[in-house]
């Protein structure tokens, strides 16, 4: 038993056919998949296909949890522990069949584990002469974009129209996205999430807001903002889930 007689279910990958299978029973110590009421380690990397919710969620050095596109995990009041001198954690899958979520409890004591968010693009034509847009974005700190060389990104500007973007990019902003049909599909985003509150800045001029201002929905479902004013900042809140734009 671990904290409070909450049961600590450890993943083992002892199944010989399906040791990364997290909805596998014969890979956790205890021969039964955790619950949202267990505290689960990972001593071995796993894999997961549907959703899923524990308690806490503490992952050991070099080892790492892998959520399909139909995946998700649900982490409870106790948060996820990991190393942080890991280049990942989580791996996240976002592709054309939908995409994996982590949703942390606001209240959770440790919560910030790196997420490497795998985004598979639809903005890329068979034409070689033409562009197709798409936008992305990520609501964590610091998000890098890797392999972007062969990829064209762009944000918009009220005072400039849509500029070219070469640095990282910012916490919850929104960018445009294109590529030539010789580009790659799939793009990996590391982030460390922000569950917290955090301030988009969307820009305007003297005729408000007229262009293609973005920023990140990080819920798992539509939000409306009936309160979007283009002369007040508008605080956007980050509370449960980790999941890049379509």
């Amino acid at each position: 038993l671990t904290h409070f007689g909450r049961k600590e279910y450890i993943f083992k990958g002892s199944d010989p056919e399906k040791p990364t299978d997290w909805h596998t029973a014969e890979n956790w110590n205890r021969g039964a998949v955790p619950n949202q009421y267990h505290d689960v380690r990972i001593s071995e990397n796993t894999s997961i296909s549907t959703p899923v919710s524990v308690y806490s969620l503490t992952i050991d050095k070099s080892k790492c949890v892998h959520v399909a596109s139909e995946g998700g995990v649900n982490v409870g009041n106790g948060g996820v522990t990991a190393d942080a001198t890991d280049v990942q954690n989580i791996i996240i899958d976002n592709d054309l069949d939908g995409a994996g979520f982590l949703c942390i409890n606001p209240t959770a004591t440790h919560r910030s584990p790196k997420v490497q968010v795998n985004y598979t693009t639809r903005a890329k034509s068979g034409d070689a002469n033409e562009q197709v847009w798409q936008y992305v974005g990520a609501p964590g700190e610091n998000p890098v974009m890797s392999s972007t060389e062969n990829a064209k990104i762009y944000y918009w500007s009220e005072t400039e129209g849509w500029v070219k973007h070469s640095a990282n990019f910012e916490p919850f902003k929104g960018y445009a996205i294109s590529q030539r049909n010789n580009a790659n599909d799939t793009y990996a985003i590391t982030v460390t999430p922000i569950i917290a509150s955090h301030t988009v800045e969307l820009t305007k001029t003297s005729d408000g807001m007229n262009g293609d201002n973005l920023f990140v929905n990080s819920y798992l479902h539509f939000r409306h903002f009936p309160c979007l004013k283009p002369n007040r900042s508008v605080p956007f809140f980050c509370r449960q889930s980790l999941k890049t734009c379509k």
